[in-house]
């Protein structure tokens, strides 16, 4: 019963991040036990890759604070990067650059890793 009350939680928590709720997300951060590097319900992203692809910009802040791998990857080899990127957010493009994020993770289906748009705003060294 335990290990599903914290599955539970967790989930709970994933969709507190989803809606951006950052009094939740606090209130776990400040847990003893919090992992910044939880997954999410489908236990593929990580709950900074959920952060990233709504749009949560001081979400991201909070989680990486709080130790979150900015260069988790996952099944689909898509990065935390590649998540800011398709949702062409350049505020948390950038947010997760200056806190290390790799720039060259490539995927099959691009030249270097980085969608069209994030090419272009990123510039040629975003690729190198």
């Amino acid at each position: 019963k335990a290990a599903m009350r914290h599955r539970t939680s967790e989930i709970e928590l994933c969709r507190e991040i989803a809606g951006g709720n950052m009094d939740a997300i606090k209130k776990a951060i400040g847990k003893k036990g919090f992992n910044p590097n939880m997954l999410s319900e489908d236990n593929s992203n990580s709950i900074l890759m959920l952060a990233c692809a709504r749009g949560h910009a001081a979400s991201v802040k909070a989680l990486i604070k709080a130790g979150a791998d900015v260069n988790y990857k996952a099944k689909d080899s898509r990065s935390v990067l590649h998540k800011a990127i398709e949702a062409d957010n350049a505020e948390i493009i950038t947010i997760l650059l200056k806190a290390g994020a790799v720039k060259q993770q490539s995927l099959p289906h691009t030249r270097c890793g980085l969608v069209p748009q994030a090419q272009q705003r990123l510039g040629p060294a975003a690729c190198i």
